[in-house]
C-alpha cells in the first residue's frame, strides 16, 4: 500500500508505484498485458475548487455543517489538505487551531482519523460524530 501524501514529488510517487507493480508482477508466472493502444499514461491531476457558500463562525456551526458537506468538500478539506498544507494537517484542524485555545484534544482526534479505511461518506459521518461528541461534552467551548 502506498500513501500518496508521503511523497512531495510526483515523480517519486510514480516510481514507488512502478516498483510495487513490478514487485507484484515478479510474483506471478503469467504476466498480464494490454495492447499498446490501451496503455495507461499518467498525465496530470487537477483539482477544481468552488465556493459552496457554507460558512462557520463557531465550532458548533462547523459541527452543524459537517453532515451537510459534499463528499468532494470532505476530500478537499480533510484528505487533500494533508498534501496541500505545510505539516500535513487538515483544514478543520487548522481552522480550530487558529480560532480556539482549548481544543487540542479535538484536533488530536482529527489527526488520528485514518481516512484510508472509510469511504468519503463514511469519513464525513465519522467527522460529524467526532464534532458532535465534542459539542455535547464541551458546549460552552463550542459557542
Amino acid at each position: 500500500m502506498l500513501d500518496p501524501l508521503q511523497y512531495d514529488d510526483p515523480e517519486a510517487l510514480r516510481q514507488a508505484l512502478l516498483d510495487v507493480i513490478e514487485e507484484r508482477l515478479s510474483e506471478t508466472d503469467l504476466v498480464p498485458w494490454a495492447p499498446r493502444e490501451h496503455e495507461f499514461i499518467f498525465l496530470r491531476a487537477q483539482t477544481v475548487v468552488f465556493d459552496t457558500g457554507l460558512r462557520a463562525h463557531s465550532l458548533s456551526e462547523l459541527a452543524g455543517l459537517i453532515p451537510r458537506l459534499a463528499t468532494g468538500s470532505v476530500y478537499y478539506h480533510f484528505v487533500e489538505a494533508r498534501r496541500r498544507l505545510p505539516g500535513g494537517g487538515d483544514d478543520f484542524s487548522l481552522w480550530i487551531k487558529n480560532t480556539r485555545n482549548n481544543c487540542e484534544a479535538l484536533t488530536d482526534q482529527l489527526t488520528a482519523l485514518d481516512y484510508y479505511y472509510a469511504s468519503l461518506t463514511g469519513l464525513r459521518a465519522r467527522l460529524a460524530a467526532i464534532f458532535a461528541d465534542w459539542i455535547n461534552r464541551y458546549p460552552v467551548e463550542a459557542a
